[in-house]
């Protein structure tokens, strides 16, 4: 996270995640929610991309850490 303050305005603090950040957030804050959606977008990969696995995209996409708690949430409802 960064701390983005206007020019001489030491009030204002503004958190700026990345993607990876952010989904790793939604994944602490509602895992369940994420398991839901994981098992939706397996189905979504597996059939249209065969060859790409949904981590794979979202290694690629920039989120890696995210990817690991999808694939943890892949291992669970296998």
């Amino acid at each position: 996270m960064r701390d983005l303050r206007r020019h001489g305005d030491t009030a204002s603090e503004f958190a700026v995640l990345t993607a990876d950040e952010f989904l790793t957030l939604v994944d602490d804050t509602s895992p369940s929610l994420v398991q839901a959606v994981t098992n939706r977008q397996r189905r979504y990969w597996a059939d249209r991309r065969p060859t790409v696995t949904l981590t794979a995209a979202l290694v690629s996409a920039g989120a890696p850490e995210f990817a690991k708690r999808v694939e943890r949430h892949l291992e669970s409802n296998a």
